[in-house]
């Protein structure tokens, strides 16, 4: 029987209507999968959003509880349209369901690519377990809260020219466009992010991805926020090791950020 695709942190003691995602984190290859990818981007997974969980080792002691993906998202991208539509409009190179190609434009596969069959799979080994997860801790939650909020944290690169050719903003809040949270979530967001060094955007350049838009509902007292940041926030020049003194800067604007949150959704 397949593993679980996802660890799950519980809240430690009482919980609060707070679900962290952590969709890009995972470096694992299903084993029968792995030899199909060059072995380069097995070792190192380059497009990983890097150790990005560890800045919210404070969660569960907040009453938060933490999903995340074990595999990398070349084995399939969780925070892409299942039914391979695009998110942005304006030009840029995406990250596909099943990605074909990194960041950098290499190819990821020896010689054969995804085939149809191979998405059908996919999505049902590791992809739709990770959804159904999320609804499941939603379900539990709005048995005892009238909102929940679904937050999905990220990183990437200050700079990747396939996404943009300018440089990245510290911290960007995706809502999309205001859609997938209340306003005064999205406020208490941004005021609390905006009220440090970092330059903080909202709704620009990534406004949030599939998972964002999937389950940011506030009809139905589901919302939804997505906050990227840049690797050279927190990490070494090597990705996979984190700057111990950056990060716990970082950790502790995002702890002061996720207790603001706490506070507005739980009224």
């Amino acid at each position: 029987m397949e593993e679980n695709p996802y660890l799950i942190e519980p809240a430690k003691g009482a919980p609060v209507p707070i679900i962290i995602s952590v969709p890009h984190s995972g470096t694992e290859f299903p084993p029968e999968l792995e030899a199909a990818f060059l072995p380069k981007h097995v070792e190192f997974p380059e497009d990983t959003d890097w150790l990005v969980d560890q800045l919210y080792s404070f969660a569960p002691s907040l009453g938060i509880t933490v999903i995340r993906a074990r595999y990398s998202r070349y084995v399939i991208d969780l925070n892409r349209d299942p039914s391979q539509q695009r998110l942005y409009s304006d030009g840029r190179s995406e990250s596909s369901l099943l990605p074909t190609k990194n960041f950098s434009l290499e190819s990821l596969y020896k010689t054969t690519e995804p085939t149809e069959q191979d998405v059908r799979i996919r999505l049902e080994k590791y992809y739709w377990p990770y959804y159904r997860a999320i609804e499941s801790l939603i379900e539990g939650l709005l048995k005892k809260f009238p909102r929940v909020l679904l937050y999905d944290a990220h990183s990437i690169r200050r700079q990747v020219a396939s996404i943009s050719s300018d440089s990245f903003p510290d911290l960007m809040l995706g809502s999309n466009y205001g859609k997938a949270a209340d306003l005064e979530l999205i406020d208490v967001a941004m005021n609390q992010l905006s009220q440090s060094d970092y330059s903080v955007v909202k709704d620009h350049i990534f406004a949030g991805g599939h998972i964002t838009r999937y389950f940011g509902q506030p009809d139905q007292g589901v919302h939804a926020l997505q906050l990227e940041r840049c690797w050279d926030l927190y990490l070494e020049e090597d990705p996979r090791v984190l700057d111990q003194s950056k990060a716990a800067r970082l950790s502790e604007l995002l702890q002061r950020n996720l207790e603001a949150l706490v506070e507005k959704v739980s009224s």
